[in-house]
């Protein structure tokens, strides 16, 4: 079996922590935005005569 030295071990484990990063940061920075949506940022829209009528 051939051995495996911390260079080779590099190209799966950078890639690995990178995306683990990025999933924690978005999870952590979007978490109150993607439970509770502010007014603000909500469109409410009804049809009225053939156009849309709202906030």
């Amino acid at each position: 079996m051939k051995k495996i030295d911390k260079r080779e071990r590099a190209w799966w484990i950078i890639p690995l922590i990178a995306c683990i990063t990025s999933v924690l940061t978005f999870t952590v920075g979007a978490k109150d935005r993607l439970a509770q949506p502010q007014l603000n940022q909500l469109g409410i829209y009804h049809s009225k005569d053939g156009q849309l009528v709202g906030l």
